[in-house]
């Protein structure tokens, strides 16, 4: 993990430039700013880890291939910023909520994530 962790530093520090300056041109307040970057790491025979490609605006579709593996990194990305997924809601609430503010789904707890 220490390898992988390293090659991640890395790549972020040669893009700091790049991320700091879209970062003041087009943030005014950075209390609620969180970028996600996607880093496709592939081990060699020897686990070696080597970059594939990084992605600026990863997919996170809620009809993407990947859902099952998005949603629990969503949920741990605002479990990490200290914004807790909650428990499962009732059907009439939900709605009510997506009705409010204007939302096509709800992120909720799911026990099969952890």
């Amino acid at each position: 993990w220490e390898k992988i962790k390293d090659i991640i530093v890395k790549t972020i520090l040669c893009g700091h430039h790049s991320i700091k300056t879209a970062f003041d041109e087009d943030v005014s307040s950075d209390y609620n700013c969180y970028k996600l970057f996607g880093l496709d790491v592939l081990l060699d025979e020897n686990l070696k880890p080597w970059l594939l490609e990084v992605n600026n605006f990863p997919t996170l579709n809620h009809k993407s291939l990947d859902r099952h593996v998005n949603e629990q990194m969503i949920a741990e990305m605002f479990n990490i910023l200290g914004f807790h997924i909650t428990k499962p809601i009732n059907d009439n609430k939900k709605t009510a909520l997506m009705d409010k503010t204007s939302l096509v789904s709800l992120i909720e707890f799911d026990p099969q994530m952890y």
